[in-house]
């Protein structure tokens, strides 16, 4: 008997130029050929066109986020894993946002299982893919930084006063900016207007009236026109990430009138409000009271001298849902324990366990590809078919009616082979070598970094669970807590004599002159060692 139908919604997205509604089409396939083997209903898509899953600036997928919340539908598909988010940070975020809406993240092809190994090797399926997505981020960034310094155009809007021609490059194709004979004109009096000191809102008025656009394609802006003032192309200065590059696109004004712009727009310079700088916790969604079961988010507090000291807070504590004595614990001290013992788990005898679990929960997920098998057994079911007319054939029967026959059974024969090495090309290609690399890249990383601590909590932290007097964690990569005590007021007074600071928990300060911040008391921890 079949389970009960459950209700789902599929997300799919493309994210670059090289992409397309193609790649929406074949996402959908797949996803609703994994709906229909799992037996669930879908009831709705959401769809991103040209949006990065390293950002959450995705409007299908904020609403999607937002739609969980009625409870409507109990899972969401994607494709694979880095649809949804390539970064292992935003991705726990939003799943634990998910989770308490009751909804799941389903990975069309890469069906892994809720079990420990089936935990460990999606926690390195997403790093493996948000550090690949770095890494070729980084190398378009090398190619785009080259064509500026060869004066190439790296894509987008024209500017006001150019336009975009393709020039030959030995055996492919570039694109450079050349000078508009005709809006060229209007930038030149649009700088000489300006110089003059013309107020910003009569020249708008004139580029509008005329049909200009700036170069975002819409209409000027007070804001569009101080960035056009600006643009260093039309002294012949190409950029790329805010390095300069002179004379290697033609200038359409000269120096002299750019800076006399400058000394205008700094002139009239508003002073811009300052931005207030956002603190990230770290373990957010990971960190939970042991006392009611709340998970702790982070707060922040200020004392009469203007120090600004960090926590994590009980959630039923802090809104008093629940009876919750949970004091707050300082967030430095426990995020520094947990990256402590994250980086112990990236010795080289178990980046090895961990690289052949993870290979191996690949390896049988592929195995268990349903869609692979139904085409296999129609593969065999044809070959046999072919073979039964081929021996009515000699026996005397219709030659001409089994002919056709067997032409249409070739021809569905060939169709199904390709469609099976599509699918065969969708599986987890990744090979124990390509893991074990990941996972040696992520034992020499720089510990203070706060990309690098990001990466590990989100890889190899499953739960903390914080009691009176102890940190309980538990890893993705071991079913075996480890557990470590917290130093008390008296242990941190009489151990550190150095510096004026805070201790562990809120409302006590240390009086004493001279105490160091507390570290972690790991005395008697043994470093973690996995076995399978």
């Amino acid at each position: 008997m079949k389970a009960e139908s459950k209700n789902v919604v599929i997300y799919a997205r493309f994210s670059s130029s090289k992409q397309n509604e193609t790649s929406i089409e074949a996402q959908l396939r797949v996803c609703y050929e994994y709906c229909k083997y799992n037996n669930f209903k879908v009831i709705g898509e959401y769809i991103d066109r040209a949006k990065s899953a390293r950002t959450d600036n995705r409007p299908d997928f904020k609403r999607m986020i937002n739609d969980s919340k009625k409870r409507q539908f109990h899972g969401i598909v994607c494709y694979q894993l880095d649809r949804f988010s390539r970064s292992r940070y935003d991705s726990a975020t939003y799943k634990s946002e998910l989770e308490k809406n009751g909804v799941k993240v389903y990975s069309a092809k890469e069906n892994i299982n809720d079990d420990a190994s089936g935990i460990l090797t999606e926690s390195v399926l997403e790093g493996m893919a948000e550090y690949y997505s770095k890494e070729l981020s980084q190398k378009v960034d090398r190619n785009m930084r080259l064509n500026a310094m060869n004066g190439y155009f790296n894509g987008g809007f024209a500017p006001l006063g150019y336009k975009v021609v393709t020039v030959n490059c030995g055996t492919y194709q570039k694109k450079r900016l050349e000078i508009d004979p005709i809006t060229s004109k209007a930038v030149k009096k649009v700088f000489e207007l300006r110089a003059d000191e013309t107020k910003i809102e009569h020249i708008i008025d004139i580029l509008n009236h005329d049909g200009y656009k700036n170069i975002n394609g819409k209409p000027f802006t007070r804001n569009s026109l101080q960035t056009m003032l600006k643009n260093k192309r039309y002294i012949g200065t190409n950029t790329y990430n805010k390095e300069e590059f002179p004379n290697t696109i033609p200038a359409i004004i000269d120096k002299e009138l750019f800076d006399k712009v400058q000394k205008v727009i700094d002139k009239n310079k508003r002073v811009p409000a300052k931005s207030k700088a956002k603190e990230e916790y770290l373990l957010t969604t990971k960190l939970i009271c042991d006392c009611c079961g709340e998970k702790m988010k982070g707060i922040s507090g200020k004392s009469k001298n203007g120090t600004i000291y960090r926590y994590y807070t009980c959630k039923s504590h802090k809104e008093g849902k629940k009876k919750c004595n949970r004091k707050n614990i300082n967030k430095d001290y426990i995020e520094e324990v947990i990256i402590k013992k994250c980086k112990e788990i990236l010795n080289d005898e178990n980046i090895a366990i961990i690289a052949k679990q993870v290979y191996k929960t690949c390896q049988k997920e592929n195995n268990k590809n349903l869609i692979i098998k139904e085409y296999e057994a129609k593969i065999k079911e044809n070959e046999k078919a072919i073979n039964n007319l081929l021996l009515a054939m000699e026996k005397g029967a219709n030659v001409d009616l089994i002919n056709e026959r067997i032409i249409a059974k070739r021809k569905e024969l060939e169709e199904t082979k390709l469609m099976l090495a599509r699918e065969k090309n969708k599986l987890i290609n990744i090979d124990e070598q390509q893991i074990r690399f990941f996972l040696s890249q992520l034992k020499d990383g720089n510990i203070n970094d706060i990309a690098y601590k990001k990466k590990l909590i989100n890889i190899f932290v499953n739960e903390i669970h914080l009691t009176e007097d102890e940190i309980i964690i538990i890893f993705n990569v071991s079913k075996q807590k480890i557990t470590l005590s917290i130093p008390t007021i008296d242990n941190v007074k009489n151990t550190y004599l150095n510096t004026h600071t805070e201790c562990l928990y809120n409302n006590v300060l240390v009086s004493q002159e001279g105490l160091e911040p507390p570290t972690p008391c790991l005395e008697g921890m043994c470093s973690i060692q996995l076995s399978y």
